[in-house]
């Protein structure tokens, strides 16, 4: 059984450590300028400010994504229920359209996959996915469950560009999504970057977001301030060439600056 991924953005705003006011003016923004999907999360304490751009949009429901994760102390509790009844409430909305495992801790996650699979039958959510899974999670997904994730959303950026996961993911119809695509922030004096967004009049930043988007890669860059997401959301306006992503490819170093999925101890 393969997921299908028509239909699902590559492009969102994510909203790790976007609060308050700011955050729900963020999101109210983003759905008032057609992007489609808002990820947030149990952890990053907002899904409130969240629900309330959510109820104060225009924009139908059925226009856009909601994506929110549970914990690791939630999948502890082995709880789905209390957790994603929590989520829904918050959000002001009566489904999600994913639901991530945040991290894969160990003999826990098992058993908030199976359950989350079960409030998709119902129709809560649509989709069920992941965070942070190795591929080695990813088969045990499918040995234990007979499924593949709709989404794996992992670290994923100029130097840490996991070709082997993008490719484990394309093979199973499953979704890579790269969380902290910009580095937070800090490739915008990368020379190669700069060079090749001269020729397409783009940022350094709009270049990365569609190399990776090009190769069929989620993106969910994080910004409050409404230049930046505009800016970070136009990008399928212009196609990389061929020696264009081997040069970026090129930039690669398998550097990991997040935890390491199979070493976190939170």
């Amino acid at each position: 059984m393969m997921n299908s991924l028509k239909q699902f953005p590559l492009f969102g705003l994510g909203t790790y450590k976007l609060l308050g006011d700011e955050c729900t003016k963020a999101v109210e923004f983003a759905l008032e300028n057609e992007i489609t999907l808002i990820d947030t999360a149990s952890f990053y304490g907002n899904e409130e400010e969240i629900g309330n751009a959510l109820k104060n949009s225009t924009v139908d429901r059925d226009n856009y994504n909601v994506v929110t994760k549970i914990w690791t102390d939630e999948m502890r509790e082995g709880n789905v229920e209390k957790a994603l009844m929590r989520s829904l409430k918050k959000l002001q909305t009566e489904f999600l359209d994913a639901y991530l495992i945040h991290w894969p801790v160990v003999n826990k996650w098992e058993k908030s996959f199976e359950q989350m699979l079960r409030f998709q039958e119902e129709g809560v959510i649509r989709k069920v996915g992941v965070c942070n899974f190795n591929i080695e999670h990813l088969e045990k997904v499918k040995q234990e469950f007979d499924v593949y994730p709709f989404l794996n959303q992992v670290e994923m950026h100029m130097q840490f560009q996991q070709d082997e996961m993008q490719v484990y993911c394309k093979e199973h119809g499953i979704l890579a999504q790269a969380w902290r695509p910009l580095m937070n922030g800090t490739i915008g004096e990368v020379e190669v970057l700069k060079e090749i967004g001269r020729k397409y009049e783009k940022s350094p930043y709009q270049v990365i977001l569609r190399f990776f988007t090009q190769k069929g890669v989620g993106v969910i860059p994080k910004s409050s301030k409404q230049e930046r997401i505009l800016e970070n959301s136009s990008i399928f306006d212009f196609n990389l060439t061929d020696d264009e992503v081997i040069a970026v490819s090129a930039l690669n170093k398998d550097l990991r600056t997040g935890p390491d999925p199979l070493t976190f101890d939170f």
